[in-house]
């Protein structure tokens, strides 16, 4: 009888060890390609897809397209902290919105990535910015966007950091692999977007 019990409970610690590693094995799954599933890494400088180094493989799209001397979209990933209103076409981009008042900045990142969060800095003093809302959209063929976030007007810093505040971390709400993004806003004070860091966060 004493026989039985002990191989019985021997069976018993077995089973829950194995389940103690299938589930150990389930959560690394879940999180394989995420970088990591402990959300406090999300906003880290080392998680971010925009940066210095990539930037040069990636291709930055500004609608409607930037005037000469406007600064170019690549200047958003350049990984450098500018909280002045001079200089900025070297630090940053501009675009005036269109007639229907949308504006935006887009990224072919040339193969789908995961993407957690992200995050704006932007012209110093509140002005050209969203007056509202503002969205991360995600495609896999620069032509059929779907929502991926949605950032509040006070969470476009003007002038903000880089690295980016946490209040500047917009997290998301229906992440996907996406090869192309774009940050989008329909109404912008004084009429125009200027964007001085963006952030993508894997």
């Amino acid at each position: 009888m004493s026989r039985n019990y002990t191989v019985i409970h021997r069976k018993m610690k077995t089973v829950s060890i194995l389940c103690s590693v299938t589930y150990v094995l389930h959560i690394a799954t879940l999180c394989f390609g995420q970088s990591d599933c402990d959300s406090s890494t999300i906003g880290n400088p080392e998680s971010n897809i925009l940066n210095k180094k990539n930037s040069h493989d990636f291709t930055f799209t500004v609608f409607p397209s930037p005037l000469t001397g406007w600064g170019h979209g690549k200047n958003t990933a350049d990984e450098r902290q500018w909280i002045h209103n001079k200089n900025w076409p070297i630090y940053g981009v501009q675009s005036k919105a269109d007639v229907e008042g949308v504006a935006y900045i887009s990224v072919n990142l040339k193969k789908p990535y995961f993407v957690r969060a992200f995050a704006v800095t932007g012209y110093p003093g509140g002005s050209r910015k969203p007056i509202k809302s503002f969205f991360l959209e995600g495609s896999n063929d620069g032509t059929d966007w779907k929502m991926v976030a949605e950032g509040r007007a006070d969470q476009w810093h003007a002038p903000g950091t880089y690295p980016f505040r946490p209040s500047q971390i917009v997290k998301a709400q229906y992440p996907g692999r996406y090869q192309y993004y774009r940050v989008i806003a329909r109404g912008w004070t004084n009429g125009y977007m200027v964007i001085y860091n963006w952030g993508l966060f894997s």
